[in-house]
């Protein structure tokens, strides 16, 4: 089946004005969604004050980091993103995390690497977000891992997490990725701060990558408003939160990463 552009999807930066609305998702297939993050941060602790400072805020920073260096400091980084309304007989296939690392062996290191990621147990803002402050995690060692490859997409399977996040939804609140124990990496992604991602671009910031199979179709809507927590670079503009496609693959031009099963 050729692929299928379904009706381009917004989302405001703001939250006192109405969303253009979405045209239904008329045909009933495998729909392939992009989702662009609404925020994202990272935390920095530096082990030279035992990390009792807190750290910078990172809320606007043009990448989101993680790091432990021995000695010197570590990294954490967060992500969330605003899922869509997908039709009532929709079923999560696949869903990736992906980020985009652009460099290679960016710390001297290499880029075999696999960074652990856990669900977030409750909100939290970037504007306050540091080292002190952190929000409450799943448990450590990672339920999915992100498989780094060096400048492009780096993915991690989360189909699990997000499963569940749309069964209940008040227990979205992003991911969390840090660099385990006894591994000394410094490694960096383009945030949704970076210059690639405008109003009208979804460029090389965070995204989740859905594959949705449904039999009925319906329609397809990113939620109309974004809380004050949203780090957007643009406010006061309607912005391009998403892409769909019904196909019987990811886009070629999307550079999907995918799951190469080494961080499995």
């Amino acid at each position: 089946m050729p692929i299928r552009s379904l009706p381009l999807l917004f989302l405001l930066a703001t939250c006192d004005k109405a969303a253009p609305s979405s045209s239904p998702a008329d045909g009933a297939g495998t729909l392939f969604l992009w989702i662009g993050a609404d925020r994202d941060a990272f935390t920095t602790c530096s082990l030279s004050t035992s990390c009792t400072d807190g750290g910078p805020n990172n809320a606007l920073a043009g990448e989101i980091q993680v790091a432990n260096e021995e000695q010197l400091e570590q990294k954490r980084s967060y992500v969330h993103f605003a899922l869509p309304t997908l039709p009532a007989d929709a079923v999560i296939e696949r869903a990736y995390l992906e980020l985009y690392n652009p460099a290679t062996m960016g710390d001297g290191r290499s880029d075999d690497l696999c960074i652990p990621v856990v669900r977030l147990l409750e909100p939290w803002d970037p504007f306050t977000l540091d080292w002190q402050n952190q929000p409450l995690a799943s448990a450590m060692g990672g339920e999915s891992a992100l498989s780094l490859r060096s400048n492009a997409w780096s993915s991690a399977d989360v189909t699990v997490a997000v499963r569940e996040h749309y069964a209940d939804p008040a227990t979205n609140h992003g991911f969390a990725l840090y660099v385990p124990a006894g591994v000394q990496a410094d490694k960096g992604f383009y945030s949704n701060n970076a210059t690639s991602r405008t109003v009208d671009d979804l460029g090389l910031a965070p995204r989740l990558l859905l594959e949705v199979t449904s039999e009925r179709g319906g329609e397809l809507r990113f939620p109309q408003t974004l809380d004050e927590s949203t780090d957007l670079p643009f406010r006061g503009a309607s912005a391009l939160m998403g892409r769909a496609v019904v196909a019987d693959d990811w886009p070629d031009d999307w550079a999907v990463a995918g799951d190469d099963g080494r961080c499995l």
